[in-house]
């Protein structure tokens, strides 16, 4: 899975400038893990560091988990960057591949139609 396949920054912004919105910078950085300085320099067009970055997937599989009745492609994109962040981009890229190839195999199985935000993620470069 490739930088441009993890969830999309323009999309954790728009979430995080949301939440940022309902309560204060400081409270969302907190829930984060991250200075308020740094979160206030991501939304403002920053490219946070590596372990930053995980920090922001990890907050936002937890409030789509808590928050949104649907895995939308972002969620789902962020909850595969954060089960393999640690593989080289070839190894990720292979891994998120064989992990959508069985969970549609799994609901086909169960003669259900696979979620759409499989196909998503499979059509992204």
């Amino acid at each position: 899975m490739s930088e441009a396949q993890d969830i999309e920054v323009t999309a954790l912004r728009r979430v995080l400038a949301r939440r940022v919105e309902n309560e204060t910078l400081r409270a969302v950085a907190r829930q984060i893990g991250m200075s308020p300085t740094g979160l206030q320099k991501f939304l403002a067009g920053g490219t946070p560091y590596s372990a930053t970055r995980r920090r922001l997937e990890r907050w936002f599989v937890r409030e789509s988990a808590q928050y949104h009745a649907v895995t939308t492609p972002e969620s789902a994109r962020a909850a595969l960057a954060v089960l393999t962040h640690d593989l080289s981009s070839r190894e990720r890229a292979a891994l998120v591949k064989r992990i959508l190839a069985v969970v549609e195999d799994y609901y086909i199985a169960l003669g259900e139609t696979p979620p759409s935000w499989i196909r998503t993620i499979k059509r992204s470069p």
